[in-house]
């Protein structure tokens, strides 16, 4: 069976070391169980249930926040291996209008967040009741969408039974947190939505000024009431211009984070979204309440300074599907795109897609226009980001310096001193600002930082007559493109905060060496990354790599060489002396023939989301560990030698590791591979050695398994 295995990775490795990923190749597909079963704590289920009058007692108004205190509960379900697994969590009422409410059961639409562990690779959710979406309409659309290479959030139907009740079907969703992110190749970034908070306060005081109105016959009495309390506080212009926040505020961890996170919210106008006229009109007649102000979100790449739609919450429903194809004939349709939507879709409903919904597919697949191509998108690009006119706003603002050290909040009477803390609860849309009326006032983010970090583009670089060569400033970020180069590059970082970025290249049989202007005896980054979400010195991106070889001595980013969404054959890397990690690979097929990695830091080799084979590995004096394979990689090792390495191998994290030869200097009493789960959201990691038990330690933990003699 391993050599099935291995074969058919091999197969699927050669064929696919040609093809550039066009988008942001997802790289799985989460597998959620088809029944879950929601239990509340029994301390808390009474308040649940008290929420849940009470929303229903002015049973067409908004649900408000105050109903939305989170429970202590537990999920309970099975397995892959039918084995009940059952995990701490927490959960609240979720949803803004009260279809996600069912008075009579005493059940919500519910928001879970994992304490432990994670169910396909998914910690945070929601559970959709059925009368707030249609789940087979949203599917459909959500797979469309993602076939035509969009991030999209995942859905699937579920039985889900809450507190004993029978079940419900109930629609999982995923929430956009960096879990989803790393599935479609994306590192951690801001995910921006509009901050609701005024729209919402100003709603529900409108229907609480209208709750004498509550009875059915007395509908269209309280439409009426609704309308004039809102026209008379000037509801649209009050929000007709939503401030921006960052929605996963579990990005915002440091202060390079915090800066990402203001230059994403700054930069956040339409022109400065990639493929918004075509994802628009790609909506526009069948999910067009996704393209409401309140229901926008925007995905922000720092790397390339682009933001990308990310679709939610469109209502598309089963009867506009059913009839948008009336005019058109349905045909026998070989598109390898239509088989892949009738694949999800029938993955995430239990059902057979019909020829209405397959022919609203093939309608929008027929135009290349509506696909998402970072290829193309890459084309045209600049890098430059044009900036945001807020002088619509003027309530109160946030400003801020480069370094945090004076940190207000504006209106148009004072600036109030704020602490640095507060920055992340701004940015995040959680602080409330309350002026000398009492009311409620939610700063918006204005002004961007100067940043010393400056951008320089060579595109198409081409100079075949011989060696290219890049000198880099200090404080200077070249972002270059080979279309097709057999050129040697070599790289000079005049700079501790010199950076490269090879893009949308195709590098054939060139040596890259890396050269830096001084040694770097010291760290001196406080965090690990900088401003455009660059761990390396160097970073290859979305590339095709033929037989290469690359030199780089003395490093003090958080890597050497970091390569991202990229495939190939590297020939040799040598590698020596970096202040954190020699080489990071993520989400990328590389296939290396020989490496010799020595005097990291932290690890020598770090591998990430993707397909791996390294022929021969010599690694020396590695800090931490000599390879670390995480984050759900396959790796193929044949020949690894290791002397002088705290851990010589780690494998964890849904990872898994096929060793042929290994020799290390380690003695008996001395851990050589370590094989474990560090991220909730995974699971442990697999060693499969086809030797004996090496004359070292092996520790694992009880998520991860190792098997000796294993099949070659």
């Amino acid at each position: 069976m391993l050599k099935l295995y291995l074969y058919i990775f091999f197969c699927f490795f050669v064929i696919n070391l040609n093809n550039i990923s066009n988008s942001y190749t997802k790289l799985f597909d989460p597998k959620i169980p088809d029944d879950i079963n929601v239990s509340i704590s029994w301390k808390y289920l009474k308040e649940y249930s008290d929420n849940i009058n009470k929303i229903s007692l002015n049973p067409r108004a908004p649900i408000s926040d105050k109903y939305k205190k989170s429970f202590k509960s537990k999920i309970h379900y099975k397995d892959d291996n039918e084995q009940l697994k059952i995990l701490p969590a927490r959960i609240r009422i979720t949803g803004d209008w009260q279809d996600h409410i069912d008075r009579k059961k005493k059940i919500s639409s519910l928001k879970i967040n994992l304490r432990k562990e994670n169910i396909g690779h998914i910690v945070k959710f929601r559970l959709l009741l059925d009368k707030s979406r249609d789940f087979e309409a949203e599917i459909f659309w959500s797979s469309l969408l993602e076939v035509l290479g969009y991030p999209v959030l995942y859905k699937k139907i579920v039985n889900v039974s809450i507190n004993g009740l029978p079940p419900e079907k109930m629609l999982f969703e995923e929430i956009a947190v960096k879990e989803f992110m790393e599935r479609f190749s994306l590192r951690e970034a801001p995910i921006l939505e509009k901050d609701e908070r005024k729209y919402w306060d100003l709603m529900s005081y409108a229907y609480k000024n209208c709750s004498s109105y509550m009875d059915r016959s007395l509908l269209n009495h309280q439409r009426i009431c609704v309308k004039n309390i809102l026209d008379d506080i000037n509801f649209e212009e009050k929000v007709k211009f939503l401030n921006w926040k960052v929605d996963n505020k579990s990005f915002l961890k440091n202060d390079t984070s915090i800066k990402i996170g203001i230059k994403s919210i700054v930069n956040l106008n339409e022109k400065n979204v990639k493929k918004k006229k075509e994802f628009h009109s790609l909506n526009y007649k069948l999910a067009n309440h996704g393209l409401a102000e309140h229901n926008l979100k925007r995905i922000f790449d720092p790397i390339y300074n682009f933001y990308i739609p990310l679709y939610y919450d469109g209502n598309v429903t089963s009867k506009s599907l059913n009839g948008f194809c009336k005019t058109w004939s349905i045909k026998e349709d070989l598109n390898i795109d239509v088989k892949k939507i009738s694949n999800l879709f029938l993955s995430r409903t239990g059902k057979i897609i019909n020829n209405n919904f397959l022919c609203v597919a093939r309608y929008y697949l027929s135009d290349n226009k509506n696909y998402f191509s970072i290829n193309n998108i890459l084309e045209n690009h600049s890098f430059k980001l044009h900036h945001l006119n807020n002088d619509y706003q003027k309530e109160i603002v946030l400003k801020t310096d480069e370094n945090f050290l004076k940190n207000q909040i504006c209106t148009s009477l004072k600036c109030l001193n704020i602490k640095k803390s507060s920055l992340k609860k701004i940015i995040a849309g959680d602080y409330i600002y309350r002026d000398e009326k009492n009311n409620k006032l939610f700063p918006q983010v204005q002004n961007e930082m100067n940043s010393k970090n400056k951008l320089k583009v060579l595109k198409n670089y081409e100079d075949n007559s011989k060696d290219i060569l890049l000198n880099v400033n200090d404080y200077e970020t070249l972002y270059v493109e080979f279309k097709n180069t057999d050129n040697n590059i070599e790289i000079n970082l005049n700079g501790p905060f010199s950076r490269v970025v090879i893009y949308n290249s195709k590098i054939n049989n060139s040596l890259i060496k890396i050269n830096y202007q001084n040694e770097i005896k010291n760290k001196i980054l406080y965090d690990n990354y900088d401003e455009n979400l660059l761990t390396g010195c160097v970073t290859i991106i979305d590339s095709f790599l033929n037989n290469i070889s690359i030199e780089s001595d003395y490093s003090s980013c958080e890597d050497s060489i970091n390569f991202i969404r990229s495939k190939g054959v590297i020939n040799m890397l040598n590698l020596k002396n970096s202040q954190f990690d020699l080489v990071d690979f993520d989400f990328s097929e590389i296939n290396i023939k020989k490496a010799i990695l020595s005097n990291a830091k932290n690890d020598c080799l770090d591998y990430s989301y993707g397909k791996y084979i390294i022929t021969e590995l010599v690694a020396t004096n590695c800090n931490d560990k000599a390879v670390s394979v995480g984050e759900k990689s396959f790796l193929k090792l044949y020949k690894f030698v290791g002397n002088k390495n705290n851990i010589d191998i780690a494998v964890k994290d849904s990872s898994k590791m096929h060793i042929t030869n290994f020799v290390s200097n380690k003695q008996s009493n001395e851990k050589c591979i370590f094989i474990y789960k560090k991220k909730q959201e995974f699971n442990g990691g697999t060693v499969l050695y086809e030797g004996k038990k090496p004359n070292c330690l092996i520790e694992k933990d009880l998520y991860s398994r190792i098997e000796f003699n294993a099949e070659k």
